[in-house]
């Protein structure tokens, strides 16, 4: 996509709608995913800046450091009652919402082990 800053975005949703639409059996799956894409960024569509990884730094490299320690957090966090992690959960403003692979609507993280004493 040249000088388009969203250009590996819009091919990745791109890839997504094509895959939904193979599945679905579409005649041409790959043509209407990218008008899709098209009507999308119409309405506004802009994938979020804050989930693109830094761009590599000269000097320190600090941005990757935070960068690693971030998504090292997010791997940590329980997997949902569904049993997916939470990265396999849509991010939805800030929120993580359904999951495609197994149906639930919402991320809800596995309880923490209590040790059964009562007070």
């Amino acid at each position: 996509m040249g000088s388009d800053p969203f250009g590996r975005a819009a091919d990745t949703l791109t890839a997504a709608f094509t895959r939904r639409l193979t599945a679905a059996g579409h005649t041409d799956p790959t043509r209407l995913a990218l008008e899709l894409v098209v009507i999308a960024r119409g309405h506004g569509w802009r994938p979020v800046e804050a989930l693109r990884p830094p761009a590599p730094e000269t000097g320190s490299g600090n941005g990757r450091a935070e960068y690693a320690a971030r998504r090292a957090a997010l791997d940590s966090r329980p997997p949902c009652a569904c049993g997916a992690a939470v990265t396999d959960h849509q991010l939805d403003a800030g929120r993580r919402t359904g999951c495609e692979a197994t149906g639930c609507t919402r991320y809800a993280p596995i309880p923490a082990p209590t040790s059964g004493r009562s007070a």
